[in-house]
């Protein structure tokens, strides 16, 4: 489903529906993070439920104004923000909980753990690497010590962090990306191999305006991830488009910017798991292309056999190759 599809289909009635929860109280008794976090995407249960029900809650309570304030503000202004703000308190415990993650744990041999960060953005460790795609908050140049590289599907401000950029050029480390000339700059069909992992690179169009604007990456994380693929599209909107040389084991895509999720799990990309991403984008307004965390399990019950989960941010799906 496209955003204007959903735009158009979405009940008239849910917007009295979100502005109600705007008015709650957006401080549930458990920290955010800590509650979503004792839950399983793998598991539908009550306290996952309820989880995503306080998230939620609690990002309709913070504007799109409000984020962009919170981006720019220093760092007594953000901490008074998170104060009052339950959503930013789970947006910066949810990095703060990655950036030690990224630092100390080890996957063992034949795994692959991705952690969601925000939107588009995961890590992703193996037993030789650690990397990350479109990751994006405020303290991102934090892990640029833990990267080995970071790949940027294209350039919107919510697929990027520039601290981080620049920090991770200042140590020689490769940023692949579509927008700057770099030795590892691509406008699609190049290959990049990085320790044992190697990274393909197509572009796509985001949409009708912007042709040609996203590059996907089809990751094959190496032999000591036990060959485990990784499909991430970014923004990729045209289903015939967005589709990889191999059949993946993990799926990422956006979840309404385009393309047909049930279609690719089913028919043209055929991965053994889907993660449906850039859920709540506090960029922008409700009802505007903040897409809710029920949306993605309503895109998940569509996927037939395949598994298709919506993981909350700092949530981690680990994955297992003989």
């Amino acid at each position: 489903m496209n955003r204007r599809a959903f735009l158009e289909t979405a009940s008239a009635a849910a917007l009295p529906a979100f502005c109600a929860m705007a008015g709650a109280a957006n401080a549930p008794a458990l920290p955010l993070i800590d509650e979503a976090l004792k839950t399983d995407m793998r598991t539908p249960c009550p306290a996952r439920a309820k989880a995503a029900e306080n998230i939620q809650r609690a990002a309709d309570a913070c504007s799109a104004r409000h984020f962009a304030e919170y981006l720019q503000a220093g760092a007594k202004t953000a901490k008074k923000m998170r104060e009052k703000f339950a959503i930013l308190r789970y947006f910066d415990d949810a990095f703060s909980k990655t950036a030690e993650w990224a630092k100390n744990s080890k996957p063992r041999r034949g795994e692959t753990h991705l952690r969601l960060v925000y939107n588009m953005g995961y890590v992703i460790k193996t037993p030789a690497l650690t990397f990350a795609i479109d990751l994006c908050h405020p303290r991102a140049a934090e892990i640029a010590g833990s990267l080995d590289f970071l790949l940027i599907t294209h350039n919107h401000q919510d697929h990027i962090c520039q601290p981080l950029i620049s920090a991770l050029k200042k140590a020689g480390k490769p940023v692949v990306q579509n927008y700057m000339d770099t030795p590892h700059y691509s406008a699609g069909n190049r290959r990049f191999k990085f320790g044992d992992a190697t990274i393909l690179t197509k572009c796509c169009d985001h949409n009708k305006r912007l042709e040609k604007f996203v590059l996907t990456y089809e990751i094959d994380c190496g032999e000591s991830a036990g060959g485990a693929r990784i499909f991430h599209t970014g923004d990729a909107c045209d289903t015939k488009q967005a589709v990889p040389e191999r059949e993946p084991d993990v799926f990422i895509p956006h979840i309404a910017v385009g393309l047909d999720i049930p279609k690719c799990a089913k028919q043209t990309v055929r991965p053994k798991v889907v993660l449906i991403s850039h859920i709540l984008e506090l960029g922008h307004e409700i009802g505007k292309w903040r897409w809710p965390i029920s949306l993605g399990g309503e895109i998940g019950e569509k996927c037939g056999d395949v598994p298709a989960y919506t993981p909350f941010w700092g949530e981690t799906f680990k994955l297992a190759k003989a």
